[in-house]
């Protein structure tokens, strides 16, 4: 073999290791466990698809990160009489699934139980009806992005902890959607769960309480 050959041989060899190394070093996604301690973890199928949150890259939007998961949880209307109470979870996926998201909603939250998903009209925080909802936005390389609508009786929230003291609240979701437009494609969302701790995720936008 000659010299030349040998040399780009030896140099070639630790590279290609290298690179297998990094690709054996990507894990694939996997649903988060349904867990009670505050992880900032959430995750759901959408037709079978994984949906977990993850924040854009900077400069996506505005120059700034683009949280992938953010709660919302107003306790009282003190400031603003005619802002109701609510909880809200809002999470997307901005490097995978061209920005795949899904919003549930809950009116007045207060304890632990079941909340019975009705129809939603589309809209979010104050805007929403007075009864849990929940949309969602999918892509898919044909239609591009639609949106989805919880309808009457479509599914449930079943909140697992709601403690005030430490800001945790840990539940789990399943439901079925229907297109906005056409209302005629169905979609199942199964085996959510969602584990916050609403002090420490990226809460209090513009008009929201802020976070302790």
């Amino acid at each position: 073999m000659e010299k030349s050959n040998l040399f780009y041989l030896i140099f070639l060899v630790p590279l290609l290791f290298a690179a297998s190394c990094k690709e054996d070093d990507i894990k694939p996604d996997t649903l988060p466990p349904a867990t009670q301690e505050g992880l900032n973890t959430f995750g759901c199928y959408i037709n079978g698809e994984l949906l977990v949150p993850k924040n854009g890259k900077p400069g996506f939007g505005s120059g700034r990160t683009a949280k992938g998961l953010k709660i919302y949880y107003r306790k009282d209307s003190l400031t603003n009489s005619l802002k109701p109470p609510y909880f809200a979870i809002l999470a997307s996926n901005y490097i995978d699934n061209k920005g795949d998201l899904i919003y549930i909603y809950i009116p007045s939250l207060t304890t632990v139980g079941d909340y019975n998903i009705n129809e939603s009209n589309g809209q979010e925080g104050i805007d929403s009806p007075p009864n849990p909802h929940v949309l969602a936005n999918v892509y898919d390389s044909e239609n591009g992005f639609k949106r989805y609508l919880s309808f009457n009786h479509s599914g449930k929230v079943i909140v697992t902890r709601f403690d005030t003291i430490n800001t945790i609240y840990s539940g789990t979701f399943s439901l079925k959607m229907v297109d906005a437009e056409t209302k005629s494609d169905t979609i199942s969302v199964t085996e959510g769960r969602f584990d916050i701790n609403w002090s420490t995720l990226n809460c209090g936008e513009y008009g929201e309480q802020e976070c302790p």
